[in-house]
């Protein structure tokens, strides 16, 4: 991944791809000879090794043409004689995609905390706004009010559904293999493979070919396009409510920023366009690891080219959205002064629903409840004129329902009276997550 959408910290996790293999390899080795396996001073030998040079690794891979032999060499070179057990009775897979797993298992962990920070600063942006009335939309157009701190809410309980994806995700991808070439221990016994793998903090695949099934990389992979997407729903709401005609949020602006070449005056909604931007590449690239699945018989490369691509891309661009969309919600400017005008400019047309409720419970057929109140609906919007003003010269409906229900229906404590239900109900759904 290119550097301007990439943080150092992380990205640094799928720059130490050796030493994860040399990890792997020194398990093994210490279970052999634990086990018996092989003499215990050609184990010392070995687990002396503290780092394999990448450089004389890629020198070697040169000629053998093959990333991990080349890698194999140059570690057995620096042991000496001893080096002969280094990668005995394994094949290639068994290092790679074990060494995949613990690699992915660490950038899962890191995105699982950069979540929590998230889902954190959305949670206290809500209860800021939990009371802050606001126009709800659908289609684009007013349909009833709203708090803005509902709006931030849904945003945290779709967060903690991608938290529980995503975790669900690290348990199924926590396996390693040392089944050999085709799966079936031709050359060291499973108890060997589960205590290397007790030694890794992962489990022993049940059942490999060459490889780790790749369905459960897909499902690693398919958690994050799915959090790249309730990001980008988020920062597509940010978008709408900035544009010029509603400024009822801004992104954050900072000193020194210039929103155009050619305009001064803009503000543009950059940060947010970029989540958006990124989520489309996530999911486009979480795609190919379903392409992954499919393998010939006990396995093929195809999968190897696409995830050394995607692995690191796809967790590096999560983990750079969740840290911009953490300062974006915490700097996120709030413009209630708008809101309050935006509600106003509705002219009461947000209150239709309640109306139509009411007076089909006062008498009226719901086919006549709603004609009525369409056509009182478009009348008042014609003319720029309140809904409440054109309802309340209507005799049929003054009669349905007096005056002073009238005006409690035109109110928003009628329609927001469960605002704290719903945080309470959604606070106690997730609290054990």
């Amino acid at each position: 991944m290119i550097k301007r959408y990439s943080r150092e910290e992380f990205a640094k996790i799928w720059e130490q791809k050796l030493l994860v293999w040399l990890q792997v390899e020194k398990s093994v080795i210490s279970v052999l000879s634990e086990e018996g396996y092989i003499p215990l001073e050609a184990a010392k030998a070995i687990l002396k090794v503290k780092e394999i040079s990448e450089e004389k690794v890629l020198e070697r891979e040169k000629q053998t043409r093959h990333d991990v032999i080349a890698f194999v060499e140059e570690f057995a070179a620096q042991v000496g004689e001893e080096g002969r057990y280094v990668h005995w009775g394994m094949t290639s897979s068994d290092l790679l995609d074990t060494s995949f797993s613990l690699i992915l298992k660490e950038a899962g962990e890191k995105i699982l905390s950069a979540l929590s920070t998230f889902q954190e600063a959305v949670l206290q942006r809500s209860l800021e706004h939990k009371h802050t009335i606001c126009l709800g939309r659908t289609h684009g157009i007013y349909a009833e009010p709203i708090t803005f701190g509902l709006k931030l809410l849904s945003w945290y309980a779709e967060l903690k559904r991608a938290e529980k994806r995503i975790k669900e995700a690290l348990n199924e991808i926590s396996f390693g293999k040392l089944s050999g070439a085709v799966g079936t221990f031709s050359l060291l016994p499973p108890t060997i493979e589960e205590k290397v793998m007790s030694k890794l903090y992962i489990r022993a695949e049940p059942i490999a070919s060459q490889v780790i099934p790749r369905d459960r990389y897909a499902a690693f992979f398919l958690s994050l396009a799915i959090l790249a997407s309730s990001l980008e729903r988020f920062a597509l709401e940010i978008r709408h409510l900035q544009r010029s005609e509603v400024q009822e949020v801004y992104e954050p602006f900072f000193k020194g920023q210039k929103g155009s070449s050619a305009m001064p005056h803009k503000k543009n909604p950059i940060l947010c366009e970029n989540i958006c931007g990124l989520a489309r590449l996530v999911r486009n690239l979480a795609h190919s690891s379903l392409e992954n699945i499919a393998l010939w018989h006990e396995r093929d490369i195809s999968h190897s080219s696409v995830e050394r691509v995607i692995a690191p891309d796809i967790t590096i661009l999560i983990d750079f959205m969740l840290h911009r969309f953490t300062s974006i919600v915490k700097g996120l400017v709030v413009n209630v002064n708008k809101m309050e005008e935006n509600l106003r400019k509705s002219k009461g047309v947000v209150f239709s629903s309640k109306l139509l409720f009411e007076l089909i419970k006062a008498g009226l057929s719901r086919a006549d409840a709603y004609r009525l109140l369409q056509e009182a609906s478009f009348r008042a919007q014609d003319k720029n004129k309140d809904l409440k003003e054109e309802i309340l010269e209507s005799k049929e409906v003054v009669k349905l329902l007096g005056k002073e229900k009238i005006n409690e229906i035109f109110s928003f404590s009628s329609s927001l009276k469960y605002v704290d239900y719903i945080f309470k109900r959604v606070l106690n759904e997730y609290k054990d997550f």
